[in-house]
């Protein structure tokens, strides 16, 4: 335990083997906040050493940070919202059907799941309007989808615009041509040269920023010296979202040349790019494949810029890659955690932790193994294969328990548990680590955990 959360728990008097749960409400009854109190507490020191450390290498890992966070909120409330849409249509339609088609009834034939109900041309009008008020909330619907991802584009644009101010203020050189001119009424305004090439700068961003988003990927690959548009395909689909952005803002979602002149990336389309005068879609699958590619557009031109700056900004991004599929895992992103551990492996050089090694390939085993669309043949295999990209005859106790719960094989689970525990793993590991996700349903597992941690650790 850090000093810090030693002096917060004695300051509001929990002892140490206890924590505070915070829940604030508002005026209606409901929940405001809800989280620890340390945090809470915490929050203003902790920004406080945030604002001590300065640079460009804490800029591009806030930024990947703070995009991943935006990514995973758009992944995990989407279904959300659309559950809760799809419970309000259903109930309101039900309290129509209910409350009045029922009620009016003369009679009534069932057919399998079909009902047939004959009431009398008198209740016509009434029933179509309220007919007409059920499908506008069903139409309202669509909406919701519509609305999520005109927001992710938008978050988007506006980490983008963050990402190039980083990187420009790092060498303002880059952006300013070395024979700009310059009007001399400027100079007079400007109280200090550094102000000057701020705003010189600042137009440069702004002017990018103008040009379609492609374009903008192109320009920003210069300043960091990378190509950024080297995956075709990806490059393809990112194209097409950002083209289907626009007519579902502008032109109501109907495809136009624009749309498709935007959608093509080096003479070719996306394979979801639809026909002129096609209309689209914004269903779950493609929200969700759009979240990903944006994700990947945001996140990895900071990873490889951030790995420029210096061997230490390799590791960290190393360390950023492995917690963040991890947490992609966790909610059943396995293709975009996978894209996170390759990425991740790629970066790390011999000589670099071992550790860090054994999670990124752990993790990427779990890209395969926590995948449902892959049966159970395929999935071991891919397994199986990932885990062959390095020796595992020399390695620590957790480790071991985690390759047999990969595998599904508990037979000697007491004992991998007992070792594991001796070396350290705690509650919060078996309780949290994804590796574990499915030997937390295994009874066997979860028996050996209660013996050895000496508490109840029950089925999850």
């Amino acid at each position: 335990m850090s000093d810090d959360l030693h002096e917060i728990k004695q300051k509001r008097g929990v002892p140490d083997d206890h924590f505070e749960v915070e829940i604030r409400y508002d005026e209606n009854g409901l929940i405001d906040f809800l989280g620890f109190v340390e945090d809470r507490e915490s929050s203003i020191e902790s920004s406080k050493d945030a604002a001590l450390a300065e640079g460009l290498e804490r800029d591009l890992y806030v930024l990947s940070y703070s995009w991943f966070r935006a990514c995973m909120g758009f992944f995990e409330a989407f279904p959300i919202l659309n559950s809760l849409a799809g419970i309000a249509t259903s109930v309101e339609v039900d309290r129509i059907a209910k409350e009045y088609i029922v009620q009016k009834k003369v009679s009534e034939e069932i057919n399998e799941n079909t009902s047939y109900f004959r009431l009398h041309e008198r209740e016509r009008h009434l029933i179509q309007g309220k007919i007409s008020n059920a499908n506008r909330v069903r139409d309202g619907l669509s909406l919701i989808s519509k609305s999520l991802f005109l927001s992710l584009v938008s978050e988007y644009e506006n980490h983008i615009r963050r990402v190039f101010r980083s990187v420009s203020q790092s060498d303002p050189r880059k952006l300013i041509d070395s024979g700009q001119k310059i009007h001399v009424d400027r100079l007079f305004q400007a109280s200090e040269t550094k102000i000057l090439i701020e705003e010189l700068v600042s137009d440069k961003v702004d002017s990018y920023l103008r040009e379609s988003h492609v374009r903008q990927l192109e320009e920003l690959g210069k300043l960091m010296g990378i190509d950024l548009l080297k995956d075709k395909d990806l490059a393809r689909d990112f194209a097409e979202i950002c083209a289907r952005r626009n007519i579902v803002a502008h032109n109501g979602s109907l495809a136009n040349s624009q749309y498709r002149n935007a959608s093509k990336f080096d003479g070719n389309w996306s394979r979801v790019a639809v026909d002129l005068d096609h209309k689209v879609n914004i269903d779950e699958s493609y929200l969700r494949r759009s979240i990903a590619r944006l994700f990947i557009f945001g996140f990895f031109p900071l990873q490889l810029y951030l790995q420029k700056t210096s061997p230490i900004g390799r590791i960290r991004s190393i360390d950023l890659c492995i917690s963040v599929a991890h947490d992609f895992l966790s909610i059943g992103m396995t293709k975009t955690a996978r894209k996170v551990c390759d990425f991740g492996l790629t970066s790390w050089r011999r000589g670099d932790s071992e550790v860090k090694n054994i999670y990124l390939i752990v993790n990427k085993a779990l890209t395969y193994f926590l995948d449902d669309s892959l049966d159970a043949r395929e999935r071991n295999a891919k397994v199986e294969d990932t885990l062959s990209e390095r020796d595992w005859s020399l390695i620590d106790p957790k480790t071991r328990l985690a390759l047999a719960c990969l595998r599904e094989d508990y037979s000697s689970i007491d004992n991998l548990v007992d070792a594991a525990v001796t070396d350290g793993l705690d509650y919060w590991s078996f309780s949290n680590w994804t590796v574990f996700t499915k030997a937390r349903k295994n009874d066997e597992f979860c028996k050996a955990v209660s013996s050895h941690l000496g508490l109840e650790f029950s089925k999850i």
